[in-house]
């Protein structure tokens, strides 16, 4: 399981929006996974790391 903590959005001028996800994960495998499933989504550009 994967606990999202906070979310926060900000729409840009090019009618995209930036989304910022906080999540609980448990190894850097279980990120992978879900970076690449995010990024299988309809209409999602671009799913990263920040930082941590």
């Amino acid at each position: 399981n994967v606990n999202m903590t906070s979310v926060a959005s900000k729409s840009r001028r090019d009618n995209t929006a930036l989304v910022t996800a906080t999540l609980e994960i448990g190894n850097a495998n279980q990120l992978t996974r879900i970076l690449n499933k995010i990024e299988r989504l309809p209409n999602v550009l671009e799913a990263r790391r920040v930082s941590g």
